[in-house]
């Protein structure tokens, strides 16, 4: 089965936007594994290739955040800082994006700029669900 990022319109047939290779950029879907909007801009979490890709629904996707096939666990600016099978995505109100990065047993926020700080180390199972409320708590699906 391919790794693909699609857009369903309700009540019609989805509509591929990314594939195997997205745009014409050699950054290969390995893995996908979560998803989030910001305004008109789509992130990908890639569990397998330790990455976040960013992108608009018929355009280019790019690495955002972590190194393609690279793991580690290292905050910092975009190029610098690593992953380890980044997992579920979400937004604050901030439109910061958060990450699961599970194998690391950590949550990271990432902002606008793509720089990667470590929030927390996680005492629960994290290959769940995450969200943050108003107030800035994070929320997080425990599996176990």
């Amino acid at each position: 089965m391919a790794n693909k990022v699609v857009k369903i319109h309700p009540y019609s047939s989805p509509v591929t936007i990314g594939g195997d290779q997205i745009a014409d950029l050699g950054v290969s879907l390995v893995d996908g594994a979560g998803i989030a909007v910001i305004g008109e801009d789509v992130y990908v979490s890639d569990f397998g290739d330790h990455t976040i890709l960013k992108g608009r629904i018929g355009g280019d996707f790019v690495v955002f955040a972590g190194q393609s096939g690279t793991n580690g666990d290292v905050d910092g600016a975009l190029g610098t800082n690593l992953l380890d099978g980044p997992g579920a995505l979400c937004v604050d109100g901030s439109k910061n994006l958060w990450v699961v990065d599970v194998n690391n047993g950590k949550i990271k926020k990432i902002d606008s700029n793509g720089n990667v700080h470590t929030i927390c180390a996680t005492p629960v199972s994290v290959d769940g669900q995450i969200a943050v409320d108003a107030a800035g708590n994070v929320l997080l699906v425990d599996n176990n």
